[in-house]
């Protein structure tokens, strides 16, 4: 009789600490995904400002290699100056 609530005693103290245990170790890993995941972020953003950089530098060679083949474009095409001028301008718009 009396060593049945010493064994669950034992039982439920190994049952704590196994489960301080597993707790404490699932936030040693929710800690490591959080540090992770703002690396993540911040190469995000770099990657980010890199492809914006990039993007923005791109207009001035459409228009360096468009500009030279207008009088080729309306006579290809058949319409007018205006009309291909018109394809510049929305290619450096969208």
């Amino acid at each position: 009789k009396i060593l049945g609530p010493i064994r669950r005693l034992g039982l439920l103290t190994l049952w704590r600490i196994y489960a301080q245990k597993r707790y404490n170790f699932y936030m040693k890993q929710q800690q490591k995904t959080w540090q992770g995941s703002s690396t993540k972020r911040r190469n995000s953003a770099f990657f980010l400002f890199v492809f914006l950089g990039m993007l923005s530098a791109f207009a001035p060679f459409v228009t360096d290699m468009y500009l030279p083949s207008l009088p080729a474009m309306t006579h290809y095409f058949g319409v007018g100056v205006s009309l291909v001028q018109l394809g510049l301008t929305f290619s450096i718009l969208g």
